[in-house]
């Protein structure tokens, strides 16, 4: 399946800046099924997921993409980012480091795409 990116990037961005998160879901959700073999769309995913911590499907969302590219350190490291911040919307006196959590998926994600990396490769991994 040919996805048009610009038009979905454009789809979203304009339904975030009229404050409408989900109808800019609304663009993207239906691509669902190509997360595992579109990284761009996957970028755009969980660029989108970052911004919508609450949302009940982000750890499924999240696994499926690090699973899909497990070495690629820009998608891990979006993915990273939102599943802490949904971990961040645990209370206080929750473990950290659940089995189910968001947070244990985001380290075992890093950990396991860091030690993919060349050792040459692992000291310099940059975001997007």
């Amino acid at each position: 399946m040919t996805v048009d990116l610009l038009a979905l990037r454009q789809g979203v961005q304009s339904h975030l800046e009229a404050g409408d998160r989900a109808a800019a879901w609304a663009v993207l959700e239906p691509l669902g099924t190509e997360l595992p073999n579109n990284p761009e769309l996957a970028w755009l995913w969980l660029d989108l997921l970052g911004q919508s911590p609450a949302r009940p499907t982000l750890l499924a969302e999240a696994r499926v993409i690090v699973e899909a590219f497990p070495v690629d350190p820009a998608l891990v490291i979006a993915a990273c980012d939102a599943l802490n911040r949904a971990a961040e919307r645990f209370p206080m006196d929750t473990p950290p480091l659940r089995r189910d959590g968001p947070a244990h998926l985001a380290a075992a994600a890093a950990d396991r795409c860091l030690r993919a990396l060349p050792e040459a490769e692992r000291g310099r991994v940059e975001t997007a």
